[in-house]
């Protein structure tokens, strides 16, 4: 069949819930939303005690122990690709899910296993590091489809209801037709099937749908579903870095890893029972190639001139060249955000380093440590997100187009006054030697930070789901994750640059002194 056509299955009651007047796009999405929260809850419930557990049980020295860790936490954001690879051009965005979850599944629960083992033997390890790889693959697999798989069931929704129905695949589109280079719908007469199951198929040219005004991809529609995903995420986050702990002081290591394994499961099933629920959108491409033919036509392409130039080789090979030219421009519209991701990530490593020279608070006469301090992010997170999808952004909607670029330099250029804030307190700290300030005087930059992020990664989700043709939705997610990669890899760079330059002044003080 033409490279130049996705398929779309309706799966369940979509028909209904899409066409009816309700439920709302909230309960339509809710088990995209428990899934992820679910997932969330697992990933930073395990994580947080993945270093300890290296430490305590492995007997690995700290160095080693957090090595380890940050070795896992790159794995997680590689894999994003090869997930994101395989849902968009075989599996789909729904069966990806569900079979990196049960690989994901497999590598939690031998997670547990190896903590009833003891630590002397070598088994334990290796059933460690197996589970880590297939927890890294199983996330990773994951984490870039999620949010265009209910990004997609949000932007259908809309497409339908305002149709009042489906649009049913009428006439199958042969290889022989010229690659068309509008977005068209093939339509007939809407008609239901027993097991609520129509197909239909889309035309599009470099995979991107028309974008009109009041189109779903840019509306508030799907602002307010990103801002619910990301609001999920946090609620998953804090509870698991809450509850798997708590778990470990009472049940132990395997009694936390059982915990968080146990979560996930209970997140396939809330996926699985929303396809007969609520229904799926399931999206993918017309045609399936095995992977040495992927491989055979990718490269002949490049070497055209002993390629078969036949018309369904010319339209392949002007396709795929179309796709990578898509994938190189969001990029370049993507890059700029890891520069935010390196400065987010300082809250977790200088930011803290400046609490330890302050004066903490105390709460029930009991003096905080710098890391309860750090809990005002996900705090002001938690609260601003709703605030701002419900009440904010669409009252400016009505007086003006607030885009995603918009809110993004916004929040790039909030961020950069939280750091103008931290500056001063970092002034007003050393110049207050040995006296301490409180604490409270670094509010404001924890404030605005907070307020940078619901800006800048609410609207970077969305902008990335928008910014990308419609066979590469997911591809293009894994590339909005790799941003925050980047921008992790950059602090530690910078933060190293700045360790050899401290070094590099003392010695050179140290060296005055000496020949003084």
């Amino acid at each position: 069949m033409f490279d130049g056509t996705v398929l779309l299955q309706i799966v369940g009651p979509f028909q209904k819930r899409a066409t009816s007047n309700s439920p709302s796009d909230f309960w339509l999405t809710l088990p995209i939303f428990a899934t992820e929260c679910a997932e969330r809850f697992n990933f930073y419930g395990f994580t947080a005690l993945l270093t300890l557990y290296f430490q305590q049980h492995l007997q690995y020295a700290t160095q080693q122990a957090a090595a380890n860790f940050n070795f896992f936490q790159a794995v997680c954001y590689c894999t994003p690709l090869l997930g994101s690879w395989l849902a968009d051009q075989y599996l789909g965005k729904y069966r990806t899910i569900v079979y990196f979850t049960l690989l994901y599944l497999f590598g939690q629960l031998l997670l547990p296993i190896s903590a009833l083992l003891s630590a002397e033997t070598t088994l334990t390890k290796v059933l460690t590091f197996l589970s880590l790889f297939f927890i890294a693959l199983g996330t990773g697999g994951i984490k870039p489809c999620v949010s265009a798989f209910g990004a997609e069931q949000v932007e259908w929704r809309h497409k339908l209801h305002r149709t009042g129905g489906i649009l049913e695949l009428k006439n199958v589109v042969s290889s022989e037709q010229p690659f068309s280079k509008n977005f068209e719908v093939e339509s007939s007469s809407l008609q239901d099937n027993e097991d609520e199951r129509e197909l239909m198929v889309e035309r599009v040219s470099n995979g991107h749908s028309n974008v009109r005004q009041g189109s779903v991809g840019s509306s508030l529609v799907t602002s307010v579903y990103f801002a619910r995903f990301y609001l999920f995420i946090n609620i998953g986050a804090i509870a698991g870095q809450l509850v798997c702990p708590w778990v470990k002081q009472f049940f132990g290591w395997c009694g936390a890893f059982f915990v968080s394994a146990f979560v996930l499961l209970l997140a396939l099933v809330i996926f699985l029972s929303g396809m007969h629920v609520m229904g799926y959108i399931h999206i993918q491409k017309t045609y399936r190639t095995s992977l040495h033919h992927s491989v055979r036509n990718n490269t002949a392409t490049l070497l055209s001139s002993s390629y078969p130039t036949n018309d369904q080789n010319i339209h392949r090979g002007r396709r795929t060249q179309e796709e990578w030219h898509s994938i190189l421009r969001v990029t370049l519209l993507l890059s700029p955000i890891a520069v935010f991701w390196m400065c987010w990530s300082q809250q977790g490593a200088t930011w803290i380093q400046q609490l330890s020279l302050m004066e903490m608070p105390r709460i029930f006469q009991k003096q905080m440590n710098p890391a309860q301090w750090a809990a005002w992010n996900p705090f002001i997170v938690l609260l601003g997100v709703p605030i701002s999808a419900e009440w904010i952004y669409p009252r400016i909607q009505k007086y003006t187009r607030w885009s995603c670029t918009d809110r993004i330099f916004l929040g790039m250029i909030i961020t950069c006054v939280a750091f103008v804030c931290s500056a001063i307190v970092q002034f007003q700290i050393q110049n207050m030697m040995p006296l301490k300030i409180s604490a409270w005087r670094s509010l404001p930059q924890w404030i605005l930070l907070s307020i940078g992020e619901i800006l800048v990664s609410v609207s970077g989700l969305e902008l990335a789901f928008a910014s990308a043709p419609v066979q590469l939705k997911s591809t293009v997610q894994a590339i909005w994750l790799l941003t925050s990669a980047l921008g992790s890899l950059l602090a530690a760079l910078a933060l190293e640059c700045s360790r050899l330059s401290s070094d590099c002044v003392f010695t050179k003080n140290r060296r005055r002194s000496f020949l003084q």
